[in-house]
């Protein structure tokens, strides 16, 4: 199964496009989304969470860390150094 990667909004997309042909086709939600997954090239609905889910963890990976998570916190005394030399 190949990773497409997914943003938020287009997860949203899709699902806005399934419940348009829910309605206008009368099929169950679940039909539609898969229906609409596989016309934008995912293979089932299921796909588009495990894309969705993959783009997350690799975007994450790849921020950078805060000051905080570095261990320069506000209480710490290399930002302690850094907020009197900014001043």
């Amino acid at each position: 199964m190949q990773i497409i990667p997914t943003t938020a909004t287009q997860v949203d997309k899709l699902k806005s496009l399934a419940k348009t042909r829910r309605k206008k086709d009368g099929v169950p939600l679940c039909a539609a989304l898969d229906a609409v997954a596989q016309q934008h090239g995912y293979e089932s609905w299921h796909h588009v969470t495990l894309c969705r889910e993959q783009t997350l963890r690799s975007t994450a990976a790849l921020e950078l860390p805060s000051w905080g998570d570095l261990g320069f916190g506000a209480e710490s005394p290399a930002f302690s150094l850094v907020e009197t030399l900014a001043h």
